[in-house]
């Protein structure tokens, strides 16, 4: 009797047994097929060796190169974009389109008209169509915004920024709104976009000119100072102009003993600005007193001082007194007003009189002057002088001759009468009379005859 269960089961396994055998052979197919079905050459390191500025596509047979530059010349409507190799040293002229990719240095797109001269770029590009696949404006350079005070060597072609000092070339990109300038020409006053790489200078953009302020009569300040802002400070001098960026400043000129004085400008790129300092005002002056006597003491507000030193006083108004011996006191009002100012003193001399009391009613003559009618008293000055007296009815007296030293005395004098008309003298008792001199009598000494 055949056992149909146990046929069933060897059948079973016979089927199983089969089908793997034909899993395995179909897994070692496969093996065997991707084996031995790669290039002929195995791959070696050569093939993969990358090359620094070339990389060759065969798909596309383009040629590209890469370039760290400095942008020379910019045109957006052309779609032409013209730079230098700094590392290569050449100038690329490249071809632009819309399709190519460019970013700034954040990595956020631009168009080409956002490029300007004196950027510092990265660019990869076809060298057969000169055609870059992007251009990138570069991190790996500096760059120092609002720079001033730049010092140029043209000689040596060095730039100097504070205390660091950069070399520069016959490459050097200079941009004055979108214009090449001549870098000797570039002012301390000038504010400037320097962009550089390792120690060399690659491109000054001119960010702010400048223009010149210019003193004019200012002699009284000079020696002292002008500040401009916070910042800048010159000793002035009798020619003073200065370069300032162009903007608002605040000016201040200022000396010792002067007023200062303080403006608001404004200035202008390439404009000169005149400071007229002529209306500016001392706050102290030098007085400088001339006094024509000697002898002479000297009072401001009733204080001596002395002449022989420097008298400086703050501006206002004085009372000067002035004093000598045989002089009239001489009083004044001095108004100080400027630096300095000279203030002549002259004084009157005390006057001296001459007193005359005889004879009454007679008419006397000095010098030919009527002076009065005795008695009378005149002030004379000292020297020579005549005294004559003359009176209706009486004969006019002889000319009495004097001599008066300066010695601030005054003069009494005692002179004959007069003789009357109708007692006149005959010829003899005339030629009498002349033979005796007559003698005028100056109580102090001085005779006239």
């Amino acid at each position: 009797m055949i056992n149909f269960k146990n046929k069933d089961i060897v059948s079973k396994m016979t089927i199983i047994g089969i089908a793997a055998i034909s899993l395995l052979i179909i897994v070692i197919s496969v093996v065997l097929v991707t084996t031995f079905s790669g290039d002929d050459e195995p791959t070696t390191a050569t093939d993969e060796t990358e090359t620094t500025d070339t990389v060759v596509e065969d798909e596309t047979d383009k040629v590209f190169d890469r370039a760290l530059a400095v942008v020379n010349y910019v045109d957006a409507e052309a779609d032409s974009l013209m730079i230098y190799d700094i590392e290569d040293l050449t100038m690329v002229t490249l071809k632009m389109n819309s399709a190519i990719e460019i970013k700034d240095e954040y990595g956020t797109d631009i168009v080409l008209a956002q490029i300007d001269v004196g950027d510092m770029v990265e660019v990869k590009y076809d060298t057969i169509s000169m055609v870059p696949e992007d251009v990138r404006i570069t991190a790996k350079t500096w760059e120092r915004k609002d720079v001033s005070n730049m010092e140029v060597d043209t000689e040596s072609k060095v730039i100097k920024i504070s205390n660091d000092v950069y070399s520069y070339t016959d490459e050097l990109v200079t941009s004055d709104n979108g214009k090449a300038f001549d870098i000797s020409q570039l002012s301390t006053a000038d504010e400037a976009l320097v962009k550089g790489y390792k120690d060399t200078v690659w491109s000054v953009v001119l960010v702010n000119g400048h223009g010149t302020v210019t003193l004019v009569n200012h002699d009284v300040f000079i020696g002292g100072q002008l500040q401009v802002g916070n910042r800048l400070s010159y000793t002035i001098e009798s020619d003073m102009s200065i370069p300032l960026a162009a903007g608002v400043h605040q000016i201040v000129v200022s000396k010792d003993n002067m007023t200062p004085y303080v403006k608001q400008i404004m200035v202008e790129e390439d404009q000169e600005v005149i400071i007229d300092l002529s209306e500016a005002q001392p706050k102290v002056g030098q007085v400088d007193f001339l006094v024509l006597q000697d002898g002479v003491t000297v009072y401001i507000n009733d204080e001596p001082v002395d002449l022989t030193e420097e008298i400086v006083l703050d501006f206002g108004t004085y009372q000067i007194k002035a004093e000598a011996e045989n002089y009239v006191t001489w009083e004044s009002e001095l108004v100080l007003s400027q630096a300095y100012q000279q203030f002549k003193i002259d004084l009157d001399k005390t006057p001296t009189y001459v007193f005359i009391n005889q004879p009454e009613g007679a008419d006397v003559y000095m010098d030919d002057v009527l002076i009065g009618t005795i008695p009378t008293q005149a002030p004379f000055t000292p020297g020579s002088h005549t005294i004559q007296l003359r009176r209706e009815g009486y004969i006019t007296s002889e000319a009495y001759k004097y001599l008066w030293e300066d010695d601030g005395m005054n003069r009494y004098l005692v002179l004959p009468q007069l003789i009357q008309e109708a007692e006149e003298n005959t010829p003899e008792e005339t030629e009498g009379t002349e033979e005796t001199d007559t003698v005028v009598e100056d109580i102090y000494g001085t005779t006239g005859q």
